[in-house]
């Protein structure tokens, strides 16, 4: 009884953290600037500048192997996650013309690019089947950055590749006007 009990909070928790960060994150996004960089250079130039940011991080936080690992890993996973909800407002206003959208409508789309099925209304499970997506594929890619020099080659290009995957997943959820 006690263990279902531990367990229970520890998923109330990683609920409450997922809504908070996820939404603290789209809340701080300047959506502005993303509609006029795609108006500006175009949806594919605006991607490929967001999978380079990703990039950069999967780079530095491979570069020192397990040195960087402990700081580096937490970084990336921010700037993963934000260049991934940058892309997905992106793809939503190319597709739509919309660039303010609801975080509920906006975690939909997010929840759908990455293969978490996700209901009409969007519910504290979805975000929290979302965290547990991403942080598991951001574990994954982590243990080969234990090899300096190899791991900055493999973080760079997986965090350059997921974004770039984001985007045309993105682009098939949102039917073009």
């Amino acid at each position: 009884m006690i263990t279902s009990y531990n367990a229970y909070n520890r998923g109330r928790k990683a609920n409450l953290f997922a809504t908070y960060a996820f939404r603290r994150i789209f809340e701080r996004m300047d959506k502005e600037a993303i509609k006029l960089h795609v108006d500006k250079s175009g949806l594919e130039h605006y991607v490929s500048h967001c999978a380079r940011l990703a990039a950069t991080t999967g780079v530095i936080s491979g570069f020192g192997g397990a040195a960087t690992l402990a700081f580096g890993v937490p970084a990336d996973m921010l700037n993963n996650i934000t260049q991934q909800f940058r892309v997905t407002v992106a793809v939503i206003y190319a597709r739509t013309g919309e660039h303010e959208v609801s975080f509920d409508d906006f975690m939909s789309i997010v929840a759908i690019s990455i293969g978490v099925e996700a209901g009409v209304v969007i519910t504290k499970s979805v975000l929290t089947r979302v965290a547990e997506r991403l942080l598991f594929r951001m574990s994954a890619e982590t243990a080969a950055r234990v090899v300096p020099f190899l791991g900055a080659a493999i973080g760079g290009a997986t965090n350059y590749l997921f974004i770039r995957g984001i985007g045309a997943s993105v682009k098939r959820a949102i039917p073009a006007r």
